[in-house]
């Protein structure tokens, strides 16, 4: 009731506090939080899953190389069998951040190092043949904050003895 433009109590009521509503500011203030914290979670998995596989491409691919060596340097096999542990949109041609695969044949000498596949090493050294295999897929995050990283690489190389 208003008397003389001021607020009073009408008879009868007592001052105590309403509590009606409360529960509804309280999740206005925290829903966003909660959002924000869902949506982190969200894009860390997606960031784990997304390395988890370009990781197993990897070994897929040195697997295979274990498995059929390449003949004659012939890395189509080991590159198909990367491409086949990949999903299709990572490397189909149209793609918009495709992923990268190399393969390669590395060979060096026990004790000297480093030499050509088709060369030949010191008497009394052997020749070993290994095939790597690097996979690289550029990750652009579902959120991008202004202070933060846009795009990220995920890198992986495999590496295993042939001979």
């Amino acid at each position: 009731m208003a008397v003389n433009g001021q607020l009073t109590r009408a008879q009868g009521q007592n001052f105590t506090t309403s509590h009606e509503g409360a529960i509804a500011v309280e999740f206005a203030f925290i829903a966003p939080v909660i959002l924000i914290m869902l949506l982190g979670v969200v894009e860390v998995s997606s960031a784990i899953s997304s390395n988890l596989t370009v990781q197993a491409a990897a070994r897929a691919g040195t697997h295979y190389g274990l498995t059929t060596p390449p003949v004659q340097g012939d890395m189509t096999p080991v590159i198909n069998s990367v491409k086949a542990a990949l999903p299709v949109a990572w490397t189909a041609a149209g793609a918009a951040t495709p992923a990268t695969i190399n393969a390669s044949v590395i060979c060096e000498c026990e004790n000297t190092g480093p030499v050509a596949c088709g060369g030949t090493c010191a008497a009394g050294e052997n020749k070993q043949e290994y095939l790597k295999v690097d996979v690289s897929k550029p990750y652009k995050p579902i959120v991008t904050p202004r202070y933060f990283a846009t795009n990220f690489v995920f890198t992986n190389s495999s590496q295993i003895r042939l001979k």
